[in-house]
């Protein structure tokens, strides 16, 4: 699952909770700058594919939702991938002002995520 993967950082508004560090063939690492937002509670701060695979689905809707192929159209992603869905969403749920800044958009805001989100949504409702 981490081959391909992007590292990000966990934002609240636009500060930055955590960063969580995905090289291929090493360990995926978490660094805190919040304890409270920990992703889990390992002792060496080593994350497991399975609980990264977790967090970007509570970031996504259902993959049980009936209309997920609307969505998925949407949002132009192919089928349900909860990473490649947080990529295009920056994993904003709705009425949280948490967000993922990935690593290839160091510049990303909370205020330009969410307007890139709704942007997104509109040219694809049509």
């Amino acid at each position: 699952m981490a081959t391909g993967m992007k590292s990000f950082d966990y934002m609240l508004n636009d500060a930055p909770l955590f960063r969580v560090i995905i090289q291929n063939d090493k360990p995926i690492q978490q660094i805190c700058f919040n304890e409270v937002y920990r992703i889990q509670q390992p002792l060496d701060n080593q994350l497991s594919v399975a609980s990264l695979q977790r967090f970007f689905e509570s970031r996504c809707f259902s993959e049980q939702r009936p209309d997920k192929h609307e969505l998925l159209r949407m949002l132009g992603v192919p089928y349900f991938d909860a990473y490649l869905l947080c990529r295009k969403t920056h994993g904003i749920v709705v009425c949280q002002p948490t967000w993922l800044r990935f690593e290839d958009e160091p510049e990303m805001t909370f205020a330009q995520a969410k307007k890139d989100l709704a942007d997104l949504v509109d040219r694809n409702c049509s």
